[in-house]
């Protein structure tokens, strides 16, 4: 029974019902949520800002800092809501960074918490942060 548990459901599909116990890695999906998929980040907008523009050499040749600020691969952030109890939620994901010239966004693990209050029939108060560690 062990080995069912482990192998979840993939080992109730081979065997039948005698092993349809969720495993410990399901158990950790089934609360949560896929919260946002993002192409780009604040950190990105603020790198591609420094990129708009240019200045002029002493002999008037136009340098654009576009080149210098343009990255072939934007930072992708995944985030999930995993829920701990009604009203509050653990939120974790990834962002895979971006690279360009002169700036460099690392890789980074967020953690954060969601939490909501309903203080009446047609209102809510919700707090939310969001930390990239690394």
């Amino acid at each position: 029974m062990k080995l069912c548990q482990s192998l979840g459901v993939l080992c109730a599909i081979a065997l039948g019902s005698t092993c349809a116990t969720p495993g410990h890695g399901q158990a950790l999906w089934r609360d949560t949520s896929l919260l946002s998929v993002n192409l780009g980040s604040a950190r990105s907008l603020a790198a591609r800002a420094l990129g708009q523009g240019g200045y002029e050499l002493a002999d008037g040749t136009p340098v654009d800092l576009s080149r210098w600020y343009t990255t072939k691969r934007q930072d992708v952030s995944v985030l999930f809501l995993r829920r701990i109890t009604s009203d509050l939620g653990l939120i974790w994901g990834l962002s895979t960074g971006e690279q360009a010239p002169k700036y460099q966004i690392d890789p980074a693990l967020h953690l954060g918490f969601a939490w909501r209050h309903e203080v009446s029939a047609k209102g809510a108060v919700s707090v939310t942060l969001i930390v990239p560690f690394w």
